[in-house]
């Protein structure tokens, strides 16, 4: 059997009774793997950070760059590379037979801002019984879902645990009211939209925003988490606090407004 390729990974269920897996994210400023260890009882999955269906549909015969992750570019070698996922925080049922909802929902709502961006830009909402049809409401709840998903696997990697209310909620739960979603449009990624079409080129990407965070003194606790997640232009903007009940999950009505921001963060 040949040598695995950079960026694979191994899962094994380990002498101790616990899942294991180990995987090479990326390279170290010294020049070696970056490789990381993972422990959990039950056997993960990893999460992509972005939708392989995202990532197939801007493919290209050279292949995409991930940056952000170190002070220098990768080359993402396929779609399904794990360097464009997350290190394995879900169990299985959670991110396959639990999560198909969600993918799917997210999958219409991708392609639809993907295909629409000029009409989007030049839009002040964006109409969810055009992409899910009638009725729209829970494809629309499967869409926070996804969301929801997305946070948690970004709080878990941060170190954090995961908050009780974003789980309820991926299990089945009530609309969450301690984390608020916005829709945006941000100026700047449009902008490059516009200069890569003058040159010939297609420069829309995808794009994870810098997160922001609280952490009790006391409790040594997350009380808040905030950050972005954007296709092209559009992105969402989600914010969780500890202690909220008043914040809207997204998308309570069949047009959700979309914010212009000149920048998101």
């Amino acid at each position: 059997m040949g040598r695995k390729p950079n960026l694979a990974s191994s899962i094994y269920e380990g002498a101790d009774g616990s899942w294991h897996e180990r995987v090479t994210v990326g390279v170290r400023d010294d020049g070696t793997p970056d490789r990381r260890h993972v422990r959990g009882k039950t056997e993960a999955a990893r999460e992509h950070k972005f939708k392989r269906t995202d990532l197939t549909r801007m493919w290209t015969g050279d292949g995409l760059m991930w940056g952000g992750d170190a002070p220098r570019l990768s080359k993402v070698p396929s779609p399904k590379s794990q360097i464009a996922k997350f290190p394995a925080n879900l169990c299985r049922r959670c991110n396959n037979e639990q999560g198909q909802p969600f993918d799917a929902a997210y999958d219409k709502f991708a392609e639809y801002v993907w295909n629409n961006t000029d009409l989007l830009w030049r839009s002040r909402h964006v109409d969810m019984q055009t992409i899910y049809g009638t009725p729209w409401n829970s494809s629309v709840v499967d869409l926070a879902r996804y969301f929801a998903k997305h946070i948690g696997c970004r709080i878990s990697e941060g170190g954090y645990a995961v908050p009780d209310t974003l789980a309820t909620f991926m299990d089945g739960g009530e609309m969450m009211t301690d984390v608020q979603m916005v829709l945006f449009k941000e100026r700047a990624r449009r902008k490059l939209e516009r200069m890569g079409r003058r040159d010939g080129l297609d420069s829309r990407g995808l794009w994870l925003g810098p997160a922001s965070d609280a952490v009790s003194k006391s409790r040594q606790i997350l009380t808040m988490y905030s950050s972005t997640l954007i296709l092209a232009h559009v992105g969402v903007l989600y914010r969780w606090e500890e202690g909220t009940t008043d914040a809207d999950p997204l998308l309570s009505v069949p047009t959700c407004a979309v914010t212009q921001a000149a920048s998101a963060a």
